[in-house]
């Protein structure tokens, strides 16, 4: 809920920003009329700003929470191939001991 407010409180600042500035860019305003609405431009982007700020933080908290599951199974996977790779090694590893056994045979074979 806290979130929601955070964004509506965002869109209404966005909205004020692009008022203010239809109204500040306006050719027949008078010059003391300007300045203030330059004024209150910067005071509503420093507060756009802000909100931006914590909007971000609180996603990256929320990135940074979701992150430690990910991160045990990664961890699960990696120990799970390295588990399925060993049969696979072994057979390598026998098929190179045949294959100088059967060639040392062939040899012995031949005088």
């Amino acid at each position: 809920m806290e979130k929601d407010k955070q964004l509506n409180t965002l869109n209404e600042i966005r909205r004020a920003i692009s008022d203010n500035d239809a109204l500040r860019l306006d050719p027949d305003i008078p010059e003391e009329d300007r300045k203030m609405l330059e004024t209150v431009a910067l005071t509503l982007r420093d507060m756009e700003r802000e909100m931006l700020s914590e909007t971000a933080e609180d996603l990256l908290d929320r990135m940074e929470a979701a992150a430690g599951p990910l991160k045990d199974m990664a961890a699960q996977i990696r120990s799970r191939v390295a588990d399925m790779n060993r049969p696979s090694k072994v057979l390598e590893y026998i098929k190179k001991v045949l294959s100088f056994v059967t060639g040392f045979l062939k040899e012995a074979g031949r005088w």
